[in-house]
């Protein structure tokens, strides 16, 4: 099928781009069908789409094609230039016009893709969670005999919503303390609850940058903190255990 735009998951957000080029008049640098991406990128028409995973391949084009949609994936970009001023694309050198033998990337290469069909939106069939499920397998480290508090099957941080991500779990710099990142994967408003292992911390939203935080901590219904999401909306959480 054909569709008109292409979504593709930025930093904290799916962002939507035409699958067709503008023309580029009156730019000296003329518009390209490439864009980055993160996990993955689909494509929609009526009730259903396809969707392209990939692991670290962070570039994607949607063209279109012959009254159809075409997933172009780059797996190498070489180079044998810094840069050149006989480009289709760019008349005007970018920097210095300098060999870069070593960019042209020769050599063998590994990668890893993968392609599913689902049904209705993105956000309701899931693909942001699957995708990342895709992308960031689980991993296992042999380390040496150590005292913990974790008891099996915990989660340092549980979300029971799957349109919330959790995007990063790191210590925060301050002895104890912690921070956890969510964002809302969907464009429209969420609430979600969470549940911590530290179930006698406290909780308390802070700056994207994990500075200050809000007077009061959040409160706690059942052993779960209840958040509410504006449409991509990233939240970041500081967990300080209770002395």
């Amino acid at each position: 099928f054909e569709a008109e735009a292409v979504n593709v998951e930025s930093a904290f957000d799916v962002v939507q781009r035409p699958t067709r080029v503008g023309d580029g008049d009156g730019c000296v640098e003329k518009p390209i069908g490439t864009s980055p991406q993160k996990t993955f990128s689909c494509i929609e028409k009526d009730d259903g789409g396809m969707a392209l995973f990939n692991r670290g391949i962070p570039e994607i084009e949607a063209a279109a094609h012959k009254g159809r949609t075409m997933f172009a994936l780059t797996l190498v970009r070489a180079v044998g230039w810094l840069s050149r001023e006989d480009l289709v694309s760019r008349p005007v050198a970018a920097g210095p016009t300098l060999e870069a033998p070593g960019a042209q990337c020769k050599g063998p290469h590994e990668f890893e893709y993968a392609f599913t069909s689902y049904e209705g939106g993105y956000a309701d069939a899931g693909i942001v969670a699957r995708a990342h499920a895709y992308a960031y397998p689980a991993t296992a480290t042999l380390t040496d005999t150590h005292k913990g508090r974790i008891k099996g099957g915990a989660s340092l941080v549980e979300v029971d919503n799957p349109h919330i991500a959790v995007s990063a779990v790191e210590a925060s710099g301050r002895k104890g303390e912690w921070i956890a990142r969510l964002y809302n994967t969907s464009r429209e408003a969420r609430e979600a609850g969470l549940t911590f292992w530290t179930k006698n911390s406290k909780v308390y939203e802070a700056s994207l940058l994990g500075r200050g935080r809000s007077k009061a901590p959040l409160r706690r219904k059942g052993g779960r903190i209840r958040l509410d999401f504006r449409p991509a909306e990233i939240k970041t959480l500081r967990v300080v255990p209770k002395p």
